[in-house]
Parts: structure tokens; sequence; C-alpha cells
């Protein structure tokens, strides 16, 4: 499979909410996009907290090290996907944007701006 179906096919399973289908096109696709990294994150938060849990520190991981962030930066990014699961989930979304704003990244910006619209991060 080439990297643009697979892109496709995981974009079909987010949409469509099913975790497994995009867990395997995840795996099929030769580099993942943060913005698709995190869309996969709170897409597992539905379903399987220990996988939001393991994605959510591999997608901070990430960011810290593209993004070369400092360490206020790295924290806030680690506090706010800490803070999704519990009763702080929009604030934990909002912070995470208000860095991907700031940085101008763009999928991830986007990824957000859907999460924050849905009933899921009520």
């Amino acid at each position: 499979m080439d990297a643009r179906s697979a892109h496709a096919q995981l974009q079909r399973a987010i949409e469509r909410r099913h975790l497994p289908l995009a867990m395997a096109a995840a795996r099929d696709c030769p580099e993942l996009a943060l913005g698709d990294a995190l869309a996969l994150t709170l897409l597992a938060l539905e379903s399987n907290p220990k996988l939001y849990d393991a994605l959510a520190a591999r997608w901070a991981a990430r960011w810290i090290t593209e993004k070369k962030a400092d360490l206020a930066e790295g924290s806030l990014v680690v506090a706010a996907l800490q803070a999704i699961p519990g009763t702080d989930a929009r604030a934990g979304g909002f912070a995470i944007l208000a860095v991907a704003r700031r940085r101008h990244e763009r999928d991830v910006v986007r990824t957000l701006e859907s999460w924050l619209r849905s009933p899921r991060a009520a």
C-alpha cells in the first residue's frame, strides 16, 4: 500500500471512530504526522484508556523531540495530555491548542479544533 492510500485509510477509520482499523492503517503509514497521531490518541481515549496513556506519552515525546520544546512547553504538553481523560478534558485540549497555534502546527490545530467541537471533549 502506498503512503497516500494508507493515510486516506487512516483518515476514514478515524472519521468512523474505528480504533482497530485506525491503528492498522497508522502502522501502514511510513510517517505519521503529529496531527494524525494526536487524532489516533484521542480516538483511543474513547475505548481504551491504557492505550490512550501509551499513545499520549509517545505523542508528548514526539512533540518535545520534533519541536525541540523547552522544559516549560514539554511539561505543559504532558500535563495537558494527562488532563484530557479527566474532568479537565477541554482545558487540556485548549492548552495544547494554544501551543500548537503558537508553533503554527496546522494539522495539530485542526485535530484539536475538531475534537473540542465534538461531544467527546465534554
